[in-house]
């Protein structure tokens, strides 16, 4: 998979350049979110952001009769068709991000290849270093997290070494939509 970077907001409103340290160099879409290297496609008011190596992908392009296009364009149609569901028939790495008014659905592939998505209340990446861009982030040690790395050596999903901040666990999908979070 090639090399990726994400960030971004929950709140659709947020101008990235006002909250980020760090100088921009990625594409920065009109929904408070700034890629590089991912794959991206929308329709109407819907986005999809997608860092992916699916192995069967052109059996689904088929069936959406889709063949010769994009990948991105590929998950936003199963998306719009199937909604989550549809990527459990996927086979691969991925780790895909769509954005709809009001709502964000982060979901990942079963074996957990693909980018992890750290977040907190406000915003998500996928870099675990990337949360120490955001203006505000005062990281504070997990006592949980440290202590669970130390027994086993590494943390399980959701939880990660930084108190506040989760990690969207492998196969399954993080709904962020009226404020709250729903796991599915």
């Amino acid at each position: 998979m090639k090399k990726t970077f994400l960030s971004g907001a929950f709140d659709s409103r947020v101008k990235i350049k006002d909250f980020h340290n760090a100088p921009l160099t990625g594409e920065a879409s009109s929904v408070g979110i700034i890629s590089e290297g991912y794959d991206r496609a929308e329709t109407g008011n819907v986005q999809l952001f997608c860092s992916t190596q699916i192995y069967n992908i052109n059996v689904v392009a088929a069936e959406l009769n889709m063949a010769g296009a994009g990948i991105a364009e590929i998950l936003l149609r199963l998306f719009l068709k199937s909604g989550i569901s549809g990527f459990r028939r996927l086979d691969g790495k991925f780790t895909v991000i769509v954005r709809e008014e009001g709502k964000i659905v982060f979901i990942r592939d079963r074996n957990g290849k693909g980018p992890v998505i750290y977040f907190n209340d406000r915003y998500f990446t996928d870099s675990y270093h990337g949360l120490f861009r955001w203006r505000g982030f005062a990281p504070q040690v997990d006592l949980t997290g440290l202590t669970t790395f130390l027994k086993i050596g590494y943390i399980p999903a959701p939880v990660t070494s930084l108190s506040g901040v989760q990690k969207v666990p492998a196969g399954e999908a993080l709904i962020v939509q009226n404020g709250r979070m729903i796991r599915e």
